[in-house]
């Protein structure tokens, strides 16, 4: 009789924890596949973007390439349905080369930037969501250049950052999801070497395509 008691008790705590687990993804009566995400779900995705920026003047013989590369791991939780409230949890790694009359000059810069985001899950049909979302956090990174006689100089670049999220997730299924979009990101801060008063005014601009995984439960 205890172990009947005991099991109608683990069952009833499975039962009462469904709502949180893949269950939250509601399948439409109308149409084809999910187009609701319910309260309680939560969203763990590794995502990642590229952006290459290229800049040319051949009056002066100079140009310069930056290649950025964004790596994130992101838990989303849904407060209500279809809204979630997250975080971006970024790697910054960014590599800068610029020539001026044939010598190049290559400087790098590593970092951390996170933001605290709020997505909306609008359903398309067929289990895809188009999920606009905005948020807001900082960066703190290290940026290394060339000082001659195999030196580097190092600075440190610190601020805010905002970020627009225009992306669009597929759920395969109620646990796994694939996701992609366009992501615009706003960086703003000081930048300076360390030990010293002088630091000057840094905005960044970047924009690129996003793309990755994702586990819902």
């Amino acid at each position: 009789m205890k172990k009947i008691r005991m099991l109608a008790l683990v069952l009833s705590i499975l039962a009462l924890s469904l709502p949180a687990s893949a269950s939250g993804l509601v399948r439409a009566g109308s149409t084809k596949g999910f187009d609701n995400i319910q309260q309680g779900v939560v969203d763990l995705s590794l995502e990642n973007m590229l952006i290459l920026r290229y800049l040319s003047n051949s009056d002066a013989d100079t140009s310069s390439l930056s290649t950025v590369y964004i790596v994130g791991l992101n838990p989303h939780y849904f407060i209500m349905n279809n809204f979630s409230l997250g975080l971006n949890l970024n790697f910054l790694y960014q590599k800068d080369t610029a020539s001026s009359g044939g010598v190049d000059t290559t400087s790098t810069e590593t970092g951390f930037m996170g933001f605290l985001m709020a997505n909306y899950y609008l359903s398309l049909g067929n289990n895809l969501f188009f999920k606009p979302g905005v948020g807001g956090g900082g960066f703190y990174n290290t940026r290394s250049v060339p000082a001659g006689a195999g030196l580097t100089a190092e600075t440190k670049l610190y601020g805010g950052a905002a970020q627009l999220d225009l992306g669009f997730v597929f759920y395969a299924s109620a646990n796994f999801n694939l996701r992609a979009g366009v992501n615009a990101i706003i960086r703003f801060g000081k930048e300076g070497a360390d030990g010293s008063d002088v630091e000057q005014s840094i905005t960044t601009v970047d924009m690129g395509v996003n793309a990755g995984l994702g586990y819902s439960f």
